[in-house]
């Protein structure tokens, strides 16, 4: 079972999301969802639970994409940069923009600033897997 896969066995689920939500959302930021976030978004329309005894994951569904990242001013502190969830406390996690591909990447949501962003992989699974060493060290 994959990484992914685990965490949404255990995981508060929802129904999927359709095609047309994702590409509504896709329009409205200007910007194309990394394919496994869309992948896992027609699963399930947001989830949450534990990766890790000790780090939870919050992903928000395609309609709370927008508002959020409007309502923590993402655009403003972050150009370029998407948040797609959080910790259920004070961290965010998105993706950014690189030349061609997604890079998935955690940020405190009180001094949300460029130098403050942590890039941890290039894949939803590499977030998943970096949350749980983290809750291990």
């Amino acid at each position: 079972m994959s990484t992914l896969d685990a965490f949404l066995a255990t995981a508060q689920t929802r129904a999927g999301a359709k095609d047309s939500e994702i590409a509504l959302v896709e329009r409205e930021i200007g910007q194309r969802l990394p394919d496994d976030y869309k992948a896992v978004l027609r699963r399930s329309n947001g989830l949450e639970g534990f990766v890790a005894p000790h780090a939870y994951l919050m992903l928000w569904s395609i309609g709370g994409i927008r508002s959020l990242n409007d309502a923590y001013s993402v655009a403003e502190f972050l150009p370029g940069v998407i948040l797609i969830g959080t910790d259920g406390g004070d961290t965010g996690y998105g993706f950014a923009w690189g030349e061609a591909t997604a890079r998935y990447i955690s940020v405190p949501l009180i001094g949300m600033e460029p130098k403050a962003v942590s890039i941890l992989g290039s894949a939803l699974t590499d977030l998943i897997n970096q949350l749980r060493k983290e809750s291990t060290t």
